[in-house]
């Protein structure tokens, strides 16, 4: 009989039959409910292991927990010991530094989400993997707009992704009311009374993301599952606004985003 037809280790795990019974063995970055990384009854289950109990970041960085992975952030005037602000291979690490740096984007590493998602088992977990990766993205985008200076605007870019970033200070609005960002080739224009919500605030960012292979991905997924699928055409953006406790914003936003012409067969016309 093979038990793993009745998908007895739940999610986050490969169930392996054995002659007699079943093996169910954790994914990576997650554990059984008992601290092992496999087990063999129903009564257990795969959570996700806290990295950064074992702290794998150095001295100087700030360790994240993700669900299945973690990543590492340079903390505010840290930058690496070959006076870069890039994570060293060697584990050189950072060290302390006496002017304040902006962090690069290449520090917030994202390996091991593509790896979830270059891994994922289906339809519906490709695209919860991709959630995951968008909102960890925000999250930490905005974090690094925080250590922008009053009106200051940020270009950075990645293998994964372009993001153009400007923070406002002290509950200073600009005498423009409005913002300009652009990223691979999206623009957007946003009020800040969008980004404040007309609330008192110490600082307030906005960020333009504009991602450079989720497209090929999706497509990938979709087709997957429809037998006349429709390609994305455009990158994949996303806005990250740091008062984001409301989906609802007080003035309209406009998004103009670059269209990827096909090259259309005439013949197949």
């Amino acid at each position: 009989i093979n038990e793993c037809q009745s998908s007895p280790c739940g999610s986050n795990a490969t169930c392996h039959n054995t002659e007699g019974g079943f093996l169910c063995v954790c994914d990576k970055g997650f554990v059984s409910s008992t601290g092992t990384a496999s087990f063999n009854t129903t009564m257990n289950y795969c959570k996700d292991r806290d990295e950064c109990e074992s702290s794998p970041c150095g001295s100087n960085e700030t360790c994240h927990n993700t669900e299945g992975s973690f990543h590492c952030t340079f903390d505010p005037g840290s930058a690496s010991r070959n006076n870069t602000t890039n994570h060293s291979e060697d584990g050189s690490g950072c060290s302390s530094k006496n002017e304040t740096k902006y962090p690069s984007i290449n520090e917030i590493n994202f390996a091991g989400q593509m790896e979830n998602i270059n891994n994922c088992k289906d339809h519906t977990d490709c695209h919860q993997q991709i959630s995951k990766l968008l909102q960890d993205v925000k999250k930490h985008v905005l974090m690094l707009a925080r250590t922008l200076g009053h009106e200051e605007k940020q270009n950075f870019s990645s293998s994964l992704f372009e993001v153009e970033m400007q923070t406002i200070h002290n509950n200073k609005i600009p005498e423009e009311k409005n913002t300009r960002l652009s990223a691979g080739g999206n623009s957007l224009d946003i009020s800040w009374k969008s980004v404040t919500r007309n609330e008192s605030f110490d600082s307030a960012s906005v960020a333009l993301i504009s991602y450079k292979n989720l497209d090929s991905i999706i497509n990938g997924s979709f087709h997957n599952n429809q037998t006349d699928p429709a390609d994305v055409v455009s990158d994949i953006v996303t806005l990250a606004i740091s008062n984001n406790q409301s989906n609802e914003l007080l003035e309209p936003v406009t998004l103009t985003l670059r269209n990827r012409q096909q090259n259309v067969n005439k013949s197949q016309l």
